[in-house]
């Protein structure tokens, strides 16, 4: 294939990678808020010749192949981490969980970071002359803070409503029921007065974001709450979510300022609805608030400069189910 091929076949169009953008953006917001909602405040025993300083935060993970990264769940209470016996700054740390589950790790170089997987707690270093020594205590504190799962979304593209999981499997408690967010592109029009007829076209583009939400019903000495009405909560508090986070003035051009292809984005409607099964009833257990975001948006084409090809013969062929070949005779390796 030649490099002027090429160039137009993987061209991304920016509606592709606004649809990326806004994908990223919602995955990053929310791990963002999931670390801010457990603030961890430190203090310090250090040895003599310590100079550092650390800042500590929830570890990320993934639960598996294919699902989003997310921050782990800290305890509340005080994480006390110990160094043991270094040798010029390293060697193996212990820490101490509020429940008194321990978890250690071990460094390789002097001011390496520490990460304590199983408690699910990181401290990243800023180290002066000397970081670590023998006999240093960090003490990390986590108060009591919001709960880092009301932050946490799950983002599918390329499928309208990707909860067959949620049916297949039901949810058992809030963790395995985290809202889903599903985005698709919808339809776009060009805007004949901003555009030209080669190299760049102004689009009104419209992407779906459909907030699905699950419900799983509770008795408490309160009373009963119906799936449904949790369903429909959690729905529209996705919607919320992705909302206030794309609309924020940060994203007003949904961070592609450097590509200067995106030049405003407004959510411009909302619609609640609830999906129906195979029996044409609404699922009693799922509710999806789906927004319309609309994107001022411009395409370019790669424009090319082409080149004589050897002579050759082309015969075009209507076939009877409507289809036409073409039979084309010459060399066209150029």
């Amino acid at each position: 294939m030649t490099a002027r091929i090429a160039a137009l076949i993987d061209k991304q169009d920016t509606l592709e990678s606004v649809r990326d953008a806004i994908a990223t953006i919602l995955l990053e917001e929310s791990l963002r808020q999931q670390i801010l909602a457990q603030p961890v405040t430190i203090a310090y025993s250090r040895a003599d010749d310590s100079d550092y300083t650390v800042t500590g935060a929830a570890t990320l993970v993934s639960e598996g192949p294919g699902t989003a990264v997310s921050a782990k769940t800290l305890q509340v209470g005080d994480y006390v981490v110990t160094a043991g016996t270094l040798v010029a700054g390293v060697g193996e740390w212990t820490c101490v969980a509020p429940d008194a589950t321990e978890d250690t790790c071990t460094t390789a170089a002097a001011d390496d970071d520490l990460t304590f997987t199983t408690l699910g707690i990181e401290f990243t270093t800023t180290a002066g002359d000397a970081a670590w020594d023998t006999g240093d205590v960090i003490t990390a504190s986590v108060a009591g803070a919001d709960d880092p799962l009301q932050w946490k979304l799950r983002i599918f593209q390329h499928r309208s409503y990707p909860f067959e999981e949620w049916l297949t499997s039901p949810p058992q408690d809030a963790a395995a029921a985290v809202p889903i967010i599903a985005i698709e592109f919808s339809r776009d029009s060009v805007e004949m007065a901003k555009s030209n007829v080669f190299e760049a076209q102004q689009y009104d583009a419209e992407f779906v974001l459909h907030c699905c939400g699950y419900g799983i019903a509770t008795e408490t000495a309160d009373g009963h709450t119906p799936g449904d009405l949790k369903a429909s909560q959690e729905a529209f508090r996705a919607a919320t979510l992705v909302r206030n986070i794309l609309m924020a003035a940060e994203y007003d051009h949904l961070g592609r300022e450097d590509n200067d292809d995106v030049a405003d984005r407004m959510i411009k409607s909302r619609e609640f609805g609830r999906p129906t099964g195979g029996d044409k009833q609404p699922l009693p257990n799922v509710a999806v608030m789906t927004l319309t975001l609309a994107v001022d948006l411009r395409e370019t084409v790669a424009q090319i400069e082409g080149t004589p090809a050897t002579s050759f013969f082309i015969t075009v062929t209507d076939q009877e189910t409507g289809e036409t070949y073409l039979t084309i005779t010459g060399d066209l390796t150029d």
